[in-house]
């Protein structure tokens, strides 16, 4: 089950609105988006439900607020698996993530899309990517997201994020890691002339699978 215990027997939350708006849930405990879009008054969507629908209207201001009041909705799942706390990482929304995390907001919530780590790293904020870590992050870690099969050490390493990439490495991240096109995150690191995550992974012993990557490291000339 992917909810608190709070709303493992329901089919449905109701908050916020006067009009007791309810939020219905599939059977595993997911947001029913569809059934969502057919109840909703698309004239006064709350903040919640105008990002459920949307998937592009964050107000974080009035969600900030929404979540304040009503603390569960921290705990739910789109039908996709994404969740609050892995947009408002990925948005670079601290306060929020915070919020969240205080609320109940599974910091290791698996999802294709973007974990909470993984979102946090996509933001580029490194603050986030510490909170989450001394927060508890553990089997997300290394999860792989987006259809490149990326973990959050193998993003930061191709964005060049090296204060992120040391918080990573320093988690425990797996510095060997493979993605989809079989590159480690030292490749994807030289790939994109990321000198700093270079010398850093080589100085953790990461290993290698492109030729191009051992072609940059001889440039670099590191034995001299």
């Amino acid at each position: 089950m992917l909810l608190g215990t709070v709303l493992e027997t329901v089919t449905h939350i109701d908050y916020w609105r006067e009009d007791s708006v309810k939020i219905p849930l599939l059977d595993d405990g997911r947001v029913d988006i569809e059934a969502l879009r057919d109840q909703v008054d698309w004239n006064n969507l709350s903040a919640f439900e105008s990002m459920l629908v949307t998937l592009l209207d964050y107000n974080w201001e009035r969600l900030y607020g929404e979540i304040k009041e009503h603390p569960e909705l921290a705990k739910l799942a789109w039908e996709d698996d994404r969740t609050l706390l892995g947009i408002a990482a990925h948005d670079g929304q601290f306060e929020i993530v915070k919020l969240l995390v205080e609320s109940g907001a599974d910091i290791n919530h698996l999802c294709r899309c973007y974990t909470p780590i993984y979102g946090a790293v996509c933001s580029g904020n490194p603050e986030i990517v510490r909170y989450l870590i001394q927060r508890g992050v553990t089997k997300s870690l290394n999860y792989k997201c987006e259809w490149k099969e990326n973990t959050p050490l193998q993003r930061a390493a191709y964005e060049g994020l090296i204060e992120i990439a040391r918080l990573l490495i320093e988690a425990g991240a797996d510095i060997n890691s493979i993605d989809s096109k079989g590159r480690t995150p030292l490749d994807l690191a030289a790939l994109r002339r990321r000198i700093e995550v270079v010398l850093l992974l080589v100085q953790h012993h990461a290993r290698h699978q492109q030729p191009e990557t051992t072609e940059y490291i001889e440039e670099l000339r590191l034995d001299e």
